[in-house]
């Protein structure tokens, strides 16, 4: 018990939400909690040996009262089939076929149910290996590449005949897996029962704004042509990657709706972000202030703003700032007890974004922000941190369009006001906005892909991980989501996360034949 409440104590320990979703991944593909916690959460290493503590603490209090967890559902039937032979052998023979959808989904724990309840090899499992793009939640590639040898006498039945898409978006599909090491799937190859329409087109834009009034001009030209805004859909790898673009469409008034999630700064972490900057600018405002303060544990508005006047009073009395009294005694003492550390973190993030605020450029404030207290908050709270702090280092580019943090906040504050509508009312006719994972099942007649660039997509920490195939993957459900048309492409130049960079053509647009695409090269360009 003593180190359950060592564990609890721990300065950066915030929310059980990540612990939970450890231990979870850790049941569900039947690894140890080290071993995740060094590949998916190294920030966390520290608490390596304390986990399974704390977890058997927590099995130990839903024995006693007789509860069971979802987790539980799953392994307790894969226990009691193990070891109860009687048990395994009546169902094994109850159940004469075994079918399995989405087989390429299943994780360690699943597939090990399925094996033991069809250990008469009476399963039949329907899935596509080139779809399997879920393993950061868990999904095991090997158990529908293993299929056979576990299953010896399995017959494979390829369901190639394609209804969806033209011969042309089915043949540049196709390159897309032929590009994947021999290893890494079963050879099939879509074939189409459509007419030729049009090949896929490839398009390179100066940079992400400008990829932006592409799409808005091809979609104005597709209304033209007869077809409606619901039938087209835009996207993307990671949701920071149509922030241009959003702002894009709601400068021209053309209605959308995102699948995957709310628009990009009416994002909680972006607000809260972008809270802080304000706060910083200018001290004076107590609806900023409360809305990252209210962050820590135990800290309600009415705390907040008993802190905040506390400070002013102080700084007024003392003739100093605000950011120098949030660090005093007085103000400390008013701060709930599990707030503390955590405080001290976020009031010297404050003292550094403030104490340069007019001097440094936009981008090198936002860039000292997600480096700060938030970033680590974010890290120790949310088990996606990574696509969090994506979508705030992309604001280090957009903030260099700026020569003042008036000028940027002027913009950021009209594009996450905090009496925008939080969700987007979904019409018969808006464009669709969407991750590609979301877009999964969808189809639409027309398609665009945006940021297909290396270190896009694939993403640059899938390249540093060498994770190249399940990106591929990805590309390829992207790509199949098209019907008639389909539009690829990517921005020369990023901004996202400092100075300007120069971009490639994403890998997988390298391997493909240009035989099987047309690349448009827009005027002026």
């Amino acid at each position: 018990m003593i180190k359950i409440l060592t564990f609890l104590k721990i300065k950066k320990i915030q929310k059980t939400r990540v612990i939970f979703e450890i231990i979870s991944y850790a049941r569900n593909t039947c690894k140890p909690v080290a071993e995740v916690i060094e590949h998916n959460y190294p920030h966390l290493e520290h608490l390596s040996e304390l986990l399974p503590v704390f977890y058997r603490e927590y099995q130990g209090r839903k024995f006693n009262q007789q509860v069971l967890d979802y987790d539980d559902l799953l392994e307790c039937l894969l226990k009691l089939l193990r070891d109860n032979k009687d048990v395994a052998e009546s169902y094994q023979a109850r159940f004469k076929c075994i079918l399995v959808d989405e087989y390429q989904d299943t994780n360690k724990i699943q597939s090990s149910i399925i094996e033991t309840l069809g250990a008469h090899h009476q399963i039949m499992a329907v899935g596509d290996d080139a779809q399997c793009i879920y393993t950061w939640r868990g999904a095991d590639f090997e158990n529908i590449m293993g299929f056979p040898q576990r299953h010896p006498g399995t017959k494979i039945y390829k369901i190639e005949t394609n209804y969806r898409s033209t011969p042309d978006i089915l043949e540049f599909a196709n390159s897309i897996i032929e590009g994947q090491s021999a290893t890494q799937g079963y050879s099939k190859k879509l074939r189409p029962v459509r007419r030729r329409h049009q090949k896929p087109f490839f398009v390179a834009t100066m940079d992400t704004r400008h990829q932006a009034q592409f799409v808005l001009k091809r979609i104005q030209g597709s209304l033209n042509e007869g077809y409606k805004l619901s039938d087209i859909a835009i996207l993307y790898r990671a949701h920071f990657h149509a922030m241009d673009l959003q702002m894009e469409l709601s400068k021209q008034n053309i209605a959308y709706q995102i699948t995957s999630g709310v628009r990009f700064f009416e994002q909680a972490h972006v607000r809260d972000f972008v809270a802080q900057l304000r706060f910083a600018s200018n001290p004076l405002d107590s609806r900023a202030f409360s809305r990252f303060v209210c962050l820590l544990p135990k800290v309600g508005e009415k705390t907040a703003e008993r802190i905040l006047a506390l400070a002013n009073e102080v700084a007024q009395k003392e003739a100093i700032s605000v950011f120098q009294v949030l660090e005093k005694d007085i103000v400390l003492k008013k701060v709930p007890e599990a707030a503390r550390e955590a405080w001290i973190d976020l009031v010297y993030t404050l003292q550094d974004l403030a104490g340069g605020i007019d001097t440094r450029t936009p981008a090198e404030s936002v860039k000292l922000a997600v480096d700060g207290w938030y970033g680590d908050y974010l890290r120790n709270l949310y088990t996606n941190w990574r696509s969090r702090q994506d979508d705030l280092e992309s604001l280090e580019g957009f903030a260099s369009r700026y020569e003042s943090m008036p000028d940027l906040l002027a913009q950021l504050i009209l594009l996450n006001s905090e009496t925008s509508d939080r969700s987007v009312e979904i019409s018969e006719n808006s464009l669709r906005l969407t991750t590609i994972h979301q877009a999964k099942g969808l189809e639409f007649p027309i398609v665009f892909i945006i940021g297909v660039a290396d270190t896009l997509f694939p993403l640059k920490r899938a390249i540093e991980e060498d994770n190249i195939d399940e990106e591929r993957r990805l590309f390829y459900v992207a790509v199949t989501r098209a019907k008639d048309e389909l539009y690829i492409s990517y921005p020369k130049v990023s901004i996202q996360g400092g100075p300007p960079t120069l971009l490639k053509p994403s890998r997988f647009i390298a391997e493909i034949s240009e035989d099987l695409y047309e690349t448009l090269r827009l005027m002026g360009r």
